[in-house]
């Protein structure tokens, strides 16, 4: 018999594995060329591009757990989301309201909710 011990970074899904990696909101929107991902065998690199969404999933081929049935390894599917700094610099503080600000300027004078509204309108 064989009996699985829960892994702190890994989740099983069949023959795949899943984690999660948090990311800078900079590495979504601007990317990331190489950005170091554990798995079981070691390290892999994973781009990311520009304009990357917070939440999305990632196959890396091969780097799964080997599959009873074949020759053949899972994947590894991996999961970027934005962590949020609980405290900041002042020069970050200062560079995020300047961004907030050109981000309301661009959103015009709708509210969010009228936003999202037009969103869902047709035609």
């Amino acid at each position: 018999m064989i009996h699985e011990i829960e892994h702190a970074f890994f989740k099983r899904n069949g023959a795949d594995l899943v984690c999660e990696v948090p990311v800078t909101y900079a590495q979504l929107a601007l990317g990331k060329k190489k950005l170091e991902i554990p798995t079981l065998r070691g390290r892999a690199t994973l781009e990311i591009p520009a304009g990357t969404q917070n939440g999305k999933l990632f196959r890396l081929r091969g780097q799964g757990l080997p599959q009873l049935d074949t020759r053949g390894r899972g994947d590894l599917l991996v999961r970027v989301f934005i962590e949020v700094l609980s405290s900041l610099t002042a020069r970050q503080k200062e560079l995020l309201d300047e961004f907030g600000k050109i981000e309301d300027q661009k959103a015009g004078s709708k509210s969010f909710f009228d936003r999202i509204k037009s969103t869902f309108q047709h035609g």
